[in-house]
């Protein structure tokens, strides 16, 4: 399970365990003090590993994810990548001012920018072999200039490592964080925390750290009760011979509201071809089951 190990590092993170950089602290003192806020945590896992093979294939930033406003003005979005490393991201959203624009090759409207959504990366976990890493952070800095709309306007990264890095290495991150904000825009797309195993819950009491999931709930049903009452997505969901998940948006553009009454962006869960309509229920994102 991922919870776990993300939970470790959170938590390091807010107790200021680690390797600290002190100097990267001095020139971006908001990034540590964001980071150990009390906020919102938030699995991605399961969108990370559905992005590995679509990202080797080659990834739009721009085109693939429309929208990249975040749900907080903070949270902290994390997952856990193949190698075992948990990738923490604190996502910071605010009203955009002038005096952050940066220069680019983009063509951009600045004056039609509202937002600056803002994610600064700390690592931990385990390497490649199972070694424990000690919690660092931070070592990389993505700026998201939004327009009013929610799409991106242009995005902007700083290295914060010593003596540099190689950008490559921090892609998945832009990737997964893109495309958690694209799917978090969704009007039935939200997060609770899941139902776990008692031994796992204890375990991550001791942590102090809530990490939640996120879940997709039939358009319109309104929330009645605790995720613990929502069914895991299934095997079947994942597989090939179903239609897989896809965004879907009513109200504009000539396309009629859903259910003649609901409008905006909507995640449509997999099916199975020519399958009955199954009834509605909520769907717990998983790893391998996010589209």
């Amino acid at each position: 399970m991922s919870a776990e190990p993300i939970a470790a590092v959170v938590a390091d993170i807010r107790a200021g365990r680690g390797v600290r950089n002190v100097a990267v602290e001095a020139a971006y003192p908001d990034q540590a003090a964001r980071a150990r806020a009390p906020q919102p945590v938030v699995d991605t896992t399961a969108i990370y590993t559905s992005l590995q093979g679509r990202a080797e294939a080659g990834v739009n930033l721009y085109e693939d994810f429309p929208t990249t406003v975040s749900p907080w003005d903070d949270a902290l979005f994390a997952y856990v990548n193949r190698h075992g490393n948990v990738m923490v991201l604190q996502v910071h959203q605010e009203p955009w001012v002038e005096a952050r624009q940066w220069e680019t090759e983009n063509q951009v409207d600045w004056s039609r920018v509202r937002w600056l959504v803002e994610a600064s990366v700390w690592i931990g976990g385990r390497n490649g072999g199972g070694k424990r890493i000690d919690t660092q952070g931070p070592v990389r800095l993505m700026q998201h200039a939004v327009y009013e709309d929610g799409s991106p306007a242009d995005m902007h990264w700083v290295s914060l490592a010593r003596g540099g890095d190689e950008p490559s290495v921090w892609e998945m991150a832009t990737v997964v964080l893109n495309a958690s904000l694209n799917f978090l825009a969704c009007q039935n797309v939200e997060v609770a925390e899941p139902k776990r195993p008692f031994p796992v819950r204890q375990r991550l009491r001791k942590t102090r750290v809530q990490v939640q999931a996120i879940v997709v709930r039939p358009p319109g049903k309104r929330r009645s009760g605790p995720l613990a009452a929502a069914r895991p997505m299934d095997e079947l969901d994942a597989q090939i011979t179903s239609v897989r998940g896809s965004f879907a948006t009513y109200g504009s553009n000539g396309r009629g509201l859903l259910f003649g009454k609901l409008a905006g962006k909507f995640w449509r869960p997999a099916h199975i071809r020519g399958g009955a309509e199954a009834e509605p229920r909520d769907y717990l994102l998983k790893p391998g089951t996010a589209a």
